[in-house]
């Protein structure tokens, strides 16, 4: 039994990760990554403190691997993030910065004379652009009190402390991932000045056209038109659609006009120009912060958001070298503190003519 009350079985992500035969290679792989602690090594210092506040001090070391096991296991069910982009976790822990490549355009190829004189160049356009990573944390704490109690009655120590401070990291970091941060110049999945953005004249667009199928097909056609890196490079996975929850819940809900055993969504999955080229269905994704997040063509009146994109890390990507962990424990006598670390860039679009903003959705 560990500080928290719960065998090690009993952690979800544990478990499932065990069920599947992915708990030695997941527990490898962090190994050869360094991004596993030595909790052994970690012991209560002594030599100034009276007897009591060192005890707890030893209680709360010694079980620090319960203590990460709680965080991990709020990341294994709380996480969303990585459900609406892709997040590169590769990139070196030390990494202050990173750069990636902004690709704009490409030319294409044609037949040629036998001397291959009339053949035409490529016509790549690329940016290389550098973003920074930057940190972040917050402190959970547990007082002397709420130590002494649990050791003394043999109880676990609750957990909302370490719950919380995990929430409050994963909160921070995905609301970079979608909002950006204006103070770090940093921009999300729905602030990007270099994704195409149609505007348009009247709200509510979506709910008031005489085919809502139509209307979606029509901006993904617009993609499909303006760009040829979903069919030139292959690109067969990841098309997903980002709506407001009022827009989501409509094409949910929605019956199709000719087929009333079928939401609109669901049609819409199925026949569009993607799907009928890859065989993959469309992803439709809730993103609450896409209300209000656009303008309509006066660009003064506020209107919701869709953005039409990629979950491949080939169109965009969030750099995440550290994920949220503990970094220790501390003994500030009267309390005790476990410091939470995590590192982020902003969200980077490599592709961003791949993707279209539609405002008034």
């Amino acid at each position: 039994m560990n500080i928290f009350g719960k065998d090690v079985n009993q952690y979800q992500h544990l478990s499932k990760l065990k069920d599947k035969g992915l708990l030695d290679a997941h527990l490898k792989a962090a190994t050869q990554s360094g991004k596993t602690f030595l909790f052994d090594s970690l012991k209560a210092d002594n030599k100034f403190h009276d007897a009591e506040p060192s005890q707890g001090f030893g209680y709360l070391t010694n079980n620090l691997q319960a203590i990460q096991s709680e965080v991990e296991e709020v990341l294994y069910l709380n996480y969303r993030l990585n459900t609406l982009v892709p997040i590169n976790n590769s990139i070196p822990e030390g990494a202050e910065s990173y750069a990636f490549r902004v690709k704009n355009s490409y030319g294409e190829a044609g037949f040629i004379d036998s001397y291959g004189t009339n053949a035409g160049s490529a016509s790549t356009s690329y940016s290389l652009r550098s973003t920074p990573i930057l940190q972040g944390g917050i402190d959970a704490q547990w007082s002397l009190q709420d130590v002494r109690t649990a050791m003394f009655a043999g109880v676990p120590l609750q957990t909302d402390t370490i719950d919380d401070a995990t929430t409050a990291c994963l909160n921070h970091i995905e609301k970079v991932g979608l909002l950006g941060d204006v103070t770090k110049g940093f921009t999300g999945l729905i602030t990007n000045a270099d994704v195409p953005k149609i505007q348009e004249v009247t709200a509510n667009t979506l709910e008031t056209a005489t085919d809502p199928a139509r209307y979606i097909n029509g901006h993904l056609n617009t993609i499909i038109d303006s760009t040829s890196t979903i069919f030139g490079n292959r690109i067969t996975t990841g098309l997903t659609i980002y709506l407001p929850v009022k827009q989501f819940n409509f094409l949910a809900t929605e019956k199709y006009a000719t087929d009333a055993s079928k939401t609109v969504m669901d049609y819409i999955k199925i026949n569009n120009a993607w799907t009928a080229n890859t065989g993959n269905p469309i992803t439709f994704k809730v993103v609450i912060e896409l209300k209000d997040a656009g303008l309509l063509s006066d660009d003064t009146t506020a209107a919701d958001r869709m953005l039409i994109g990629f979950n491949n890390m080939r169109i965009m990507e969030m750099g995440n070298p550290i994920m949220p962990r503990v970094i220790g424990i501390e003994n500030k006598l009267r309390y005790f503190k476990a410091p939470l670390e995590y590192s982020i860039s902003q969200l980077n679009f490599k592709h961003p003519n791949g993707c279209l903003y539609v405002d008034g959705i």
